[in-house]
């Protein structure tokens, strides 16, 4: 470090001194042929004349361009690796080609995911294509109400902040029914008590 400070002030004194002796440098050359160089005059010495100085002003700081800002990190760096963000991402409940009886409309969703869910992102619920609204995005479990008797579909996907999908899940098909007093002939029925109890 210190031989780095004393070729800075050499670089910086030498202009400085060239500048000042201008006028008395001399040059010749020997019976040999090589040329020499001097501030004092010798015998069949010319005068030498030096050329500009190049130099350089360094802008003060207020007329410098600023600098780009470095922007951090996206939040987000999973988006841009390759790697997958979620591992083990599906729906355990309910089961594929599971039929539930009698639920009132309400189908119980159980969600398995490794690692756990990061940041900002967050999981959506599809029944049949839409998305379930009172599903609050976070939870591995969740009731969904209103379901109608019949075939359904349920997926869920994980979504980043900015949007992109992460990871989904194989939609699962799964059938409500729903006992009908009206077809006293449907082996799946529970028997309809007569008369009182």
């Amino acid at each position: 470090m210190p031989q780095i400070k004393y070729c800075l002030c050499v670089l910086v004194a030498l202009p400085l001194a060239l500048s000042a002796t201008t006028e008395g440098i001399y040059s010749w050359v020997d019976d040999n042929g090589e040329r020499h160089f001097s501030d004092t005059p010798v015998e069949g010495a010319q005068p030498f004349e030096l050329g500009p100085i190049n130099t350089f002003n360094a802008p003060d700081s207020a007329s410098a361009p600023a600098a780009a800002p470095v922007s951090p990190p996206a939040a987000s760096d999973q988006e841009q690796s390759d790697e997958p963000a979620y591992n083990d991402f599906q729906i355990s409940s309910p089961a594929p080609d599971d039929v539930l009886w009698n639920t009132g409309g309400v189908v119980s969703v159980t969600l398995t995911l490794s690692p756990r869910l990061k940041g900002g992102d967050k999981i959506r619920l599809l029944l049949d294509g839409a998305e379930v609204k009172s599903y609050p995005g976070r939870s591995l479990s969740h009731q969904i109400t209103e379901v109608d008797r019949g075939t359904h579909s349920l997926r869920a996907v994980i979504v980043a902040r900015s949007g992109k999908q992460l990871a989904a899940t194989q939609a699962v098909t799964f059938t409500v029914q729903q006992n009908s007093v009206l077809n006293q002939n449907n082996p799946n029925n529970f028997p309809v008590p007569r008369g009182g109890l």
